[in-house]
Parts: structure tokens; C-alpha cells; sequence
């Protein structure tokens, strides 16, 4: 029974590795120009993604309403390949915490070398009268954020 288990393990470990992976990663923050660094928000996209999404809100609404502008960023494993983009979203449901992308501000792709590289992206988006810079660091494979924001990001899949 024993070798029985140790067989089945052994044939299922090398199947998990199948799947494709992104093999860099991104270090991502964001900052509106009217609120100090310590307000940033930060999104960690490490080497070994799949086909995955993750969203932060950018803005700060006032009490009782929603947030409505998004940073997101999808891993494309298939084509080794990190798209980003910035939207104004729209509720799905009245009441709901859930949003679609509305109006998209800014997109970007970010493929292999720019990660492999640690190439720097920089790029400013205009929302209701305020600006938000989007910084963006390409990690290699063997990378890891400088900066861990974990609590601020929500993840959406």
C-alpha cells in the first residue's frame, strides 16, 4: 500500500509542473501627486506566475462611496508576458464590491526582457483632477520585490 502511495505521488509531482509560468516578475507601485510615499499602493508579481489576475484601487473615495479607479495587472503565461492597465471601473451589480473595466487610462505589456533586464517603466495617469505615477520594475527569475505591499492588494481571479 505503501509504494502504492509513493508511486502515485511520484507521477503526480512532475505532472504539477507542466503548467507554463511567467518567468519574471513586477514590482509595481502607484501614487496619486497629492498624498505622501507612505500612501503608495504596490502590487508584487513574482517569477512563476500563471494565468492570474490582481487589482488594487487607486483612489481614495470619500465616506459611503465606492472606489472607482484600478491598477491591474494579468500574468499571459502562454506568452510569457505581463499585461498592466489602468480603468475607471463600473459596478457589475448596484451594492456589489465586484467592478468591470470601463475606460481605460493607460495599458501597458511588459514581456521578457524587460523583466530578465530589470528594466523601469514610469507613467502618469489623470483621474478627477488628480494624477497617479505608476512605477514599474522588471524582476529576472531569480527576483524579488524590493517592496511588499501585500495587504493593499486585492486579487482578483
Amino acid at each position: 500500500m505503501k509504494e502504492a502511495i509513493f508511486l502515485s505521488l511520484a507521477l503526480l509531482v512532475p505532472a504539477c509542473g507542466d503548467e507554463p509560468t511567467v518567468s519574471f516578475g513586477l514590482d509595481i507601485n502607484a501614487l496619486a501627486s497629492d498624498r505622501p510615499p507612505e500612501f503608495a499602493q504596490g502590487m508584487c508579481r513574482e517569477p512563476g506566475e500563471y494565468s492570474s489576475s490582481v487589482a488594487v484601487s487607486l483612489d481614495a473615495p470619500a465616506e459611503g462611496e465606492y472606489n472607482q479607479l484600478f491598477l491591474e495587472s494579468d500574468a499571459d503565461a502562454e506568452d510569457n508576458v505581463y499585461h498592466l492597465r489602468v480603468y475607471i471601473a463600473e459596478e457589475r451589480e448596484p451594492g456589489q464590491v465586484w467592478w468591470e473595466p470601463g475606460e481605460i487610462l493607460a495599458e501597458r505589456t511588459y514581456d521578457h526582457e524587460f523583466g530578465e533586464r530589470s528594466e523601469q517603466d514610469s507613467f502618469v495617469v489623470d483621474y478627477e483632477g488628480d494624477q497617479y505615477t505608476v512605477n514599474v520594475v522588471g524582476l529576472p527569475a531569480a527576483g524579488t520585490c524590493a517592496t511588499r505591499a501585500a495587504d493593499s492588494v486585492d486579487a482578483v481571479q
